[in-house]
């Protein structure tokens, strides 16, 4: 099974519970093939094996700014 990610206007959504609000994250980093979030708190959150983790890292921070 596959983990999927939604970006919505206020959030990453990802299976389950798992919600990341884009006001608190504060770095996104592309890491070979993966994302990397880290948020306010220190949390870091690892979203891998994308086609394209650079576009994804671009719409991410897109989504912030707009937020």
């Amino acid at each position: 099974m596959a983990d999927v990610w939604r970006l919505t206007d206020g959030a990453l959504v990802g299976l389950g519970a798992r919600r990341v609000a884009l006001s608190q994250i504060v770095t996104v980093r592309k890491l070979m093939g993966h994302v990397q979030l880290v948020t306010k708190s220190g949390d870091k959150v690892l979203i891998r094996y994308l086609a394209d983790a650079g576009a994804a890292v671009a719409a991410i921070e897109a989504a912030r700014v707009r937020g």
